[in-house]
């Protein structure tokens, strides 16, 4: 074999060597990438949840509730609307989740066709969101006691007698 061709074998072995090697740090460099964006996505959330959880911690917890006829429209003096907020609602969907054809399974998004009507497969309904402040025609109006929150409340200490078998609370 003359030297020519053995120094391009070379050069051509060292040429795929080179791009084997470029695309292996591609590969682990978006694969790093995808890891790290998606690790700080999740501790976002986290950082939101404990952010909220704190935020409850700080209300003074709830020591009286009412129910209000929903025509008035408002809590008495003193008392805060429970909840209130919208319940998103969902998507039409079809349920095949009870059909025996393995090729309709599941539950997914979209009206069912006719095919998967005929397959025994069942139509949701599409549900609109719904604003709810009201209970069964009620609102729901909460006390708080100011002066406390679960920062500054005592937890009770709870003790059994063992001879007489009384359960007794402290502050």
């Amino acid at each position: 074999m003359p030297k020519d061709s053995k120094k391009k074998t070379k050069a051509k072995e060292e040429a795929n060597r080179s791009l084997k090697w470029l695309l292996g740090s591609c590969v682990i460099s978006v694969g790093l990438v995808l890891f790290i964006s998606f690790a700080y996505v999740n501790s976002l959330w986290s950082q939101r949840y404990l952010q909220e959880v704190q935020a409850t911690w700080e209300k003074s917890p709830i020591v009286d509730v009412k129910l209000v006829d929903q025509n008035s429209n408002q809590c008495p003096d003193g008392y805060e609307l429970a909840a209130s907020g919208e319940f998103a609602g969902y998507y039409a969907g079809c349920d095949c989740s009870e059909t025996r054809r393995s090729v309709f399974q599941g539950v997914r998004i979209g009206y069912c066709d006719r095919n998967e009507t005929l397959a025994g497969c069942r139509i949701i309904e599409r549900v609109d969101a719904v604003p709810y402040r009201a209970y069964d025609g009620k609102l729901i109006c909460i006390k708080r006691d100011p002066e406390l929150n679960f920062y500054n409340i005592q937890r009770p200490v709870i003790r059994k007698d063992a001879f007489s078998n009384e359960t007794k609370a402290t502050c």
